[in-house]
């Protein structure tokens, strides 16, 4: 009885070992495919989006209104949650007070690993007069081009404008 019950055990023993060390190599094998994605959405941010959002930021102030451009990488916020990466411009119209609140037009992107892909997201919100905020489209990286950025951009602003 004892020699089975130990044969017994080392062979489950062994196949329990076998699963732990295939779901460590998964493990780290996601990682490493999360953090190749980190690196192509932080490229695309530096070389597609950003340049539009910055041309962008030239015309509004040209025409008296502020922005501001905001950037995170992934990690966590203060309460532990996961946070993905991004890049986002929120628009201030110069006829009105920035108090830097979420009732003013914003458009940005969003990097999700898990699906390897990058969400547009976007507010047409302007104070006084409401509007709606959340995803406005999912493409792969390389769909993202700067004239995606800038047709997704004018659907947007032409929802705030035509409201």
């Amino acid at each position: 009885m004892a020699d089975k019950f130990e044969s017994d055990l080392d062979r489950l023993l062994d196949k329990f070992d076998s699963q732990a060390r295939a779901r460590d190599q998964k493990r780290e094998q996601h990682k490493a495919e999360e953090d190749a994605f980190d690196k192509e959405f932080a490229a695309l941010r530096r070389d597609v989006i950003r340049p539009v959002l910055e041309t962008l930021a030239t015309r509004l102030k040209q025409r008296g209104h502020d922005f501001e451009i905001t950037e995170e990488g992934r990690g966590t916020d203060s309460q532990g949650r996961s946070r993905d990466a991004s890049i986002q411009i929120r628009i201030f119209p110069g006829d009105m007070k920035a108090s830097r609140g979420s009732e003013y037009p914003m458009f940005g992107f969003v990097a999700v690993p898990y699906k390897k892909s990058v969400i547009v997201h976007g507010s047409n919100m302007t104070p006084l007069s409401g509007g709606s905020a959340g995803p406005r489209g999912e493409y792969s990286i390389k769909q993202v081009t700067k004239d995606l950025v800038a047709q997704e951009f004018i659907k947007l602003f032409a929802e705030v404008v035509n409201k």
